[in-house]
């Protein structure tokens, strides 16, 4: 009986002292930002350490090791880096990479220079390189398009320039440019007596060439289309638009803009990854419909998109986009931003790398699992597709899963 006391009374004491224990941490720590929590997460997949190497150069070399998507950026780079704050200079002859301060390689680019001897993976990689060098891994791509095994990467790079908000230099699709005072004012005089309500002819447009669909926008157009009037373009509704399927190409604008709506799904509901479907849409003129889960507003203009997973059901989505169409006051709310943001799409991402290779108080670091980083996500890498193929057709894609 005593015993069975005694246990009570150390339950009881084991209580208490958990519960203090709880009451401390909730009054000492700190709420945690979204981007403190975002640097948390990184700290698990890149190392830091006091940059001994740094050099403080005025002037920063680039090495650009791979195009990007095969094409060769170099002319656009340079009239980059001429506007550009900081001063850098471009490497254009790898055999000069002992000179390079960095040396930026394109993911995508580098799987296809990928080939293989036996077992062996060989990526097309420097030979050389200096301790004070930093390489960067470029990307634009979510993971479902990351085809190869990014393992083969870890402690190999120091920097990430991708599309993430927590990356080391961001590559975004676009940007928010906030307005000066005077800027505002010319916007205002601008748009004074504009309609753009009265503009339109047309009700909703969605032109895709990519059919891999992950994020099941198909479905989603094929729902909307039984309520509204819906026209699809590109490959995937075979029906061209323009004078390519490239989505930068603008030789369709003057067609789409007679439409009210945009569809600009992302294949991919992927953290971060806003593309350039959004920002053309903007420069259209038009209001773009987003499937946007996760992802920072302050990287988007605030008032000029409608978002389907604001909506509890399918139903109000559709009375909801019913009314804008209808509405010529509530349509035209939607572009009240343009009196005090525009988008500021430079793609001038050289120079943010050139600023950062600047910047002296940035610790050295690698990043020891840089597949862990690029994990660190709300949506799968691809392996998941190739081994939906290996196990119901019995295809391996060698070239691609290392």
């Amino acid at each position: 009986m005593m015993a069975l006391r005694r246990m009570k009374r150390t339950h009881k004491i084991l209580l208490l002292c958990v519960g203090f224990i709880v009451l401390f941490l909730l009054l000492v720590t700190p709420d945690l930002s979204y981007g403190e929590i975002r640097s948390t997460r990184r700290s698990l997949h890149v190392l830091t350490f006091p940059n001994v190497h740094y050099r403080d150069k005025p002037v920063k070399r680039i090495l650009k090791w791979t195009g990007v998507f095969k094409r060769d950026s170099t002319k656009s780079d340079l009239e980059c880096l001429k506007n550009c704050s900081a001063r850098c200079e471009l490497i254009l002859n790898r055999a000069n990479i002992r000179d390079a301060d960095a040396v930026h390689f394109h993911l995508s680019d580098l799987w296809s220079k990928v080939w293989r001897i036996g077992t062996k993976s060989i990526i097309d990689l420097p030979k050389y390189r200096t301790p004070d060098q930093v390489w960067i891994l470029g990307n634009m791509e979510p993971p479902p398009h990351l085809w190869g095994n990014i393992k083969v990467f870890n402690g190999l790079f120091n920097w990430t320039n991708w599309y993430r908000l927590d990356s080391d230099v961001m590559w975004p699709y676009g940007g928010v440019y906030k307005l000066s005072e005077r800027e505002q004012k010319e916007a205002r005089e601008v748009l004074n007596g504009r309609n753009f309500f009265k503009e339109k002819t047309k009700e909703i447009v969605v032109r895709t060439s990519n059919c891999f669909d992950p994020g099941q926008r198909y479905r989603m157009v094929s729902k909307l289309s039984k309520y509204l009037e819906v026209d699809g373009f590109g490959k995937c509704y075979n029906r061209l638009c323009g004078k390519s399927t490239d989505p930068m190409d603008t030789s369709c604008d003057d067609e789409l803009k007679q439409y009210k709506f945009y569809l600009a799904f992302e294949n991919d509901l992927c953290r971060d990854y806003i593309t350039e479907k959004y920002w053309l849409t903007l420069q259209r003129d038009q209001i773009p419909i987003v499937n946007w889960k996760f992802f920072d507003k302050s990287a988007v203009i605030p008032n000029s998109y409608i978002n389907i997973q604001d909506f509890d059901s399918f139903d109000k989505l559709v009375k909801y986009l019913k009314l804008v169409s209808s509405n010529e006051t509530l349509y035209n709310s939607y572009f009240e931003y343009k009196k005090y943001y525009k988008n500021h799409r430079t793609g001038c991402h050289v120079c943010d790398l050139c600023k950062t290779l600047h910047d002296k108080d940035k610790p050295g670091q690698i990043y020891v699992d840089m597949d862990g980083w690029v994990r660190e996500d709300t949506c799968d890498k691809v392996e998941l597709w190739n081994n939906f193929m290996k196990n119901v057709f019995g295809w391996r894609f060698y070239f691609l899963g290392f």
